[in-house]
């Protein structure tokens, strides 16, 4: 094996939107968690230059590396911080940025999926391994497809992954084992995603599929006009973006499509799904406001068209987070990558 798992010994400055960006930073879970234990504070780690880790909301730095830059994926989960970037995978502890490992694979990673004591690593070539949480150490490996595989769904001892392979494959956490594979059709468009009691898949030939996790069958089909190339859920709600510009919902409780709204003239556009609000920022320049009941768009807002960044909603208050980052290392707003799911083709 060609894999080993050692110790680790743009220039325009950000914009402002409505109240403080701090805050938002929380509602992301790539980027921002709690500390393990009761009452600690919360702590926000992002890269652009290098990586940086700061506590909230003082945005005091509590350390940073600066062998570690953009682009890349970030986890943060019980103390702990994965990052995947190019065909390297890092730990390090989240509040102090004690290394735990460093990992070499052969083929391009996506995003880190920890669970339990494992961290679950897919990559372009089609393999999906287990690392042990603490050392790095490979604890299983199985090749699922010739081309990528997303990272996987975690559903207790279970994962759920697809991708080029047009199949969804369901594995036991703790030893790789194949639990039962189904054929989706087509590729898969994004990642995986559990809600309402379903593993939820998007594919290539414009269906949406809500499988059982216990045995793949299908419980729900729906064929759509494009592909959904994002799936968010909050509560009962499952909203995707597609490729025509719009966004669509779906109702967990019975089953149902709820609404259909046009949010953008192309697929250049994120949005964030949060209770009963939905945000949308497009490469247009606009913030879209919508209920999430309805669908209804109840506000517009122009911002600047060259960085649309993450719009993010807590507390009823918009923040935009840009993408390009001041290079003098002050603490402005910030925004995630944009993630494989988004990028046919699985590349990340």
């Amino acid at each position: 094996m060609n894999r080993h798992a050692t110790g680790i010994g743009s220039t325009r400055p950000a914009f402002r939107l409505i109240g403080l960006w701090l805050l938002a930073a929380l509602l992301n879970p790539l980027q921002a968690a709690a500390e393990p234990g009761g009452g600690e504070s919360s702590i926000l780690c992002r890269i652009t230059d290098r990586l940086r880790c700061h506590r909230l909301p003082s945005m005091a730095l509590l350390w940073q590396r600066d062998d570690i830059e953009a682009p890349a994926e970030l986890q943060q989960q019980n103390g702990r911080l994965w990052i995947t970037r190019g065909r390297q995978a890092f730990g390090f502890g989240l509040a102090t940025g004690r290394p735990l490992f460093r990992f070499e694979n052969e083929h391009l990673l996506f995003a880190p999926r920890a669970g339990g004591s494992r961290l679950f690593l897919a990559d372009q070539g089609g393999w999906l391994r287990a690392l042990d949480t603490d050392s790095g150490r490979e604890l299983w490996r199985r090749r699922l497809s010739a081309g990528w595989i997303y990272p996987p769904a975690l559903d207790g001892t279970r994962l759920y992954t697809g991708g080029s392979n047009a199949r969804v494959t369901a594995l036991d956490a703790s030893s790789g084992e194949v639990l039962w594979e189904l054929e989706a059709g087509q590729e898969l468009v994004t990642y995986p995603l559990l809600a309402g009691g379903l593993l939820w898949i998007s594919s290539f030939d414009a269906h949406l599929q809500g499988l059982d996790p216990k045995n793949g069958r299908r419980v729900v089909d729906w064929s759509l006009n494009t592909p959904l190339f994002d799936l968010q859920v909050s509560g009962n709600r499952l909203v995707g973006a597609d490729y025509a510009g719009r966004l669509q919902a779906f109702d967990l409780r019975n089953l149902r499509r709820a609404w259909s709204t046009a949010v953008a003239e192309s697929q250049q556009y994120r949005f964030l799904l949060d209770d009963d609000r939905l945000a949308v920022a497009t490469a247009e320049g606009q913030l879209l406001l919508l209920d999430a009941d309805r669908g209804r768009v109840v506000k517009r807002i122009r911002f600047e068209t060259e960085d649309m960044g993450q719009a993010l909603l807590p507390d009823s208050t918009v923040w935009l987070l840009p993408s390009v980052q001041p290079m003098n290392g002050s603490t402005g707003p910030i925004g995630r990558p944009r993630p494989a799911s988004m990028s046919p083709g699985g590349e990340p």
